[in-house]
This record gives C-alpha cells, structure tokens and sequence, in this order.
C-alpha cells in the first residue's frame, strides 16, 4: 500500500502534503525568499489549494496518481483587500513581478507605503510610478496645490474627504465643468493680465501657471 498523508481530511501523498504546507507550495525557481521578491510577497496572503483527481481512484494508487507539480496549487490574496486574487499557480509558476501592478493599482495601500516599495524595488514599472507620484506631490506641496486642495476638500462630503487622502492625481478629481463662455472669459482676463502687466509669454510654461493655476480655474479644460 502507498504511503499517504492527511492534509485537511484528505489522504495524499507525502509530496503533495510537504508542497501543500510549504510557503508557496515550496517555490523554487524564481525564489520568493530573495530581497527583492520578498518585499514584493509580504503584500500578500497564500493559500494552498489542492487540485483533486478527476477520478477517485483506490488509495494504493494515490502516489503514482497526485504529484506536486500537477496537484498542489497557491491563490494569492493582497493582504490589504482580500478581493484582489491572483491564481491558482502551479508549482514554480508564481511570477512576483506580476504582483507588483496589482499592489500599485490599489486604493486601499497608502502612497507613501507604494513609494517605500518602488524605491526599494528599482525597476521599471516601480520607476515609473515613482516618477509619476513625486510629480503629483511636487505639484500639491506647493503654496498653489496647499490651496487648491484645501478649496476642494471644503466642497468634499466626509466620505469624498476621505478618499482624496488617498493617491490621486488632479486630473482625476470630480470638478464641475465650465460653459465655453466661462471658458472664454476666463482666457480673455488671463490675455489682459499678460498684456497690462507686461508678462512675458514664456511664463506659460512655468508649472506654477500651467499646473496649478490653470488647472485649479478649470481641470477639464488644461
């Protein structure tokens, strides 16, 4: 008779039961345990999952049945919201750098916690949305970005309030949007300042009037 195991209630063999209680069903290739990977996989909770036989076969026949590599699978949940799932891989199918896109996408993990794990992972994707992060915070630290914000938060319900604290662009944020008359005169008063003030033109291009204050007048249409 095959050796077998108990792993929940259900008799396996010895392999398939080490795999099924083994961090990631024992990943090798790529390692999940190495600096890089494994700031990458604390956001996240594993679960062993079983594949069972499509046939019930006898128990003398379990061993040359079920094999780790075919039947002992991880489902991944980010640990922040549980309703983010990746998965079932197989044996060695976990690709880490996959996972990084999923713990950035979410609203539920903090700027400063995703900023924290793109300077330490340094590749392109982390780069990128590093990039992306200091721009936006370079823009809402400024004297014209403190005032822009605490102007919409005042217009916020507590529940919006809430939500802008969360990483979001000024672009994404809910403004109403002007007639095309408004529009007009607001153009019309930024030509007159320029032209009674003597401002050169090439100030258009400074973030200070292109960023902030154009778009704080009117996001939808800068």
């Amino acid at each position: 008779m095959a050796q077998v195991r108990t792993w929940k209630g259900i008799e396996v063999p010895p392999s398939v039961c080490d795999a099924l209680e083994a961090p990631w069903r024992g990943q090798q290739k790529p390692s999940l345990a190495g600096p890089q990977t494994s700031l990458i996989m604390k956001f996240w909770l594993d679960e062993a999952v079983l594949v069972r036989q499509a046939t019930i076969v006898p128990t003398e026949q379990v061993s040359s049945e079920m094999t780790r590599e075919k039947n002992a699978t991880s489902v991944l949940k980010l640990k922040a919201d549980e309703s983010v799932v990746r998965g079932p891989y197989k044996y060695n199918a976990i690709n880490p750098t996959r996972l990084v896109k999923p713990i950035l996408q979410s609203e539920k993990i903090g700027a400063e916690t995703k900023a924290d794990l793109c300077r330490k992972l340094n590749n392109k994707e982390a780069n990128e949305w590093l990039k992306a992060h200091e721009e936006r915070s370079a823009v809402s630290e400024s004297p014209q970005g403190v005032a822009e914000v605490a102007a919409a938060k005042e217009l916020k319900t507590p529940a919006g309030q809430a939500a802008d604290e969360r990483d979001q662009s000024l672009s994404d944020r809910v403004v109403q949007r002007l007639s095309t008359a408004q529009c007009q005169a607001i153009m019309y008063a930024v030509a007159v300042f320029f032209f009674v003030c003597r401002i050169p033109f090439a100030t258009i291009e400074h973030w200070a009037f292109v960023v902030a204050m154009i778009r704080a007048l009117c996001p939808l249409h800068s």
